[in-house]
């Protein structure tokens, strides 16, 4: 079993008292950045990467991280500094990023430099995942919508030939052109860093992922549609000519810790069972939440 920890690293203002929820919902894009201390900012990058370090230290194999883009409640939106800087200060653990949102990238040829660099300054620890993101991201970036997933598989398709294929070479896609693909930096695990594919209930994804043998790691949904999701991943395996196992799937599970057991269980449940919609948090800080990434 492999277990990695993940937090949203939420902006957290105990001044103001404003603390970033862990929802998605569209009203954040209407919350001004004008309330954005960038000193209460470089506290809490500098606290999450030291959580980290912490974590690789308490046993975890994995430091998982995840990006969004114009939200309060993840400061990861260039999460592939902050895997940067983790493969210096790390020594053991797997960083793992789920994942950088392939539709937004305009150049996907600096994400194949950017993470292959990662993967040599950690020497081989890199797992790089890729994500379709939502909403939020195709509008903070000016991405369109409607080729969301054309997009994402021609990145992907174009970003594993640059890392495994010598160039120069031509590219001529229907969303990227390069007239010249020969990166001067080439990833430290061979044939590349393994891909894992986050995500929810999306058919689509779930079988192309399947049909690339990307292991698909399902983010916290509810166990029915999760089993019925593992099982369409495993139906479309045996079609491909293989048996999908645990080292295929994976489950993102909510952990809260708090001070005491009762108060644990307190504040769980009205996590858990919300008023409105059982994701939301209902009473309490992000502080005292964390989510570890399990992949069984």
């Amino acid at each position: 079993m492999f277990i990695g920890h993940f937090t949203e690293r939420p902006y957290q203002d105990p001044e103001s008292g404003y603390f970033g929820a862990t929802g998605r919902s569209i009203r954040d894009l209407d919350l001004s950045n004008d309330i954005y201390d960038p000193q209460v900012g470089a506290d809490l990058y500098n606290r999450y990467l030291d959580e980290r370090v912490y974590a690789e230290e308490m046993g975890f194999d994995g430091l998982m991280l995840n990006e969004h883009h114009s939200t309060p409640f993840c400061m990861g939106g260039a999460m592939n500094v902050e895997a940067s800087i983790l493969a210096k200060i790390t020594k053991r653990a797997k960083i793992v990023l789920l994942g950088n949102i392939l539709p937004i990238w305009e150049d996907p040829l600096w994400l194949v430099e950017q993470l292959a660099m990662i993967d040599m300054i950690s020497r081989g620890r890199l797992v790089s995942g890729w994500v379709r993101g939502t909403g939020r991201e195709s509008v903070a970036h000016n991405a369109p919508p409607p080729h969301n997933w054309e997009r994402f598989q021609e990145a992907h398709e174009f970003i594993v030939k640059a890392w495994t294929e010598p160039g120069p070479f031509r590219w001529e896609g229907k969303h990227y052109n390069y007239r010249y693909v020969n990166p001067w930096v080439r990833p430290y695990q061979k044939p590349h860093p393994q891909i894992w594919l986050p995500g929810v209930v999306s058919q689509d994804s779930l079988k192309w992922a399947a049909r690339q043998r990307i292991p698909y790691i399902m983010l916290a949904t509810k166990l029915g549609p999760t089993k019925e999701a593992f099982q369409l991943y495993r139906d479309t395996a045996e079609e491909e000519g293989y048996e999908a196992g645990p080292q295929n799937l994976g489950y993102l599970w909510k952990v809260h810790v708090d001070e005491t057991e009762e108060l644990a269980e307190e504040v769980g449940r009205k996590f858990v069972q919300g008023p409105s919609n059982p994701f939301l948090p209902a009473t309490r800080a992000q502080p005292t939440r964390r989510c570890s990434g399990f992949r069984a």
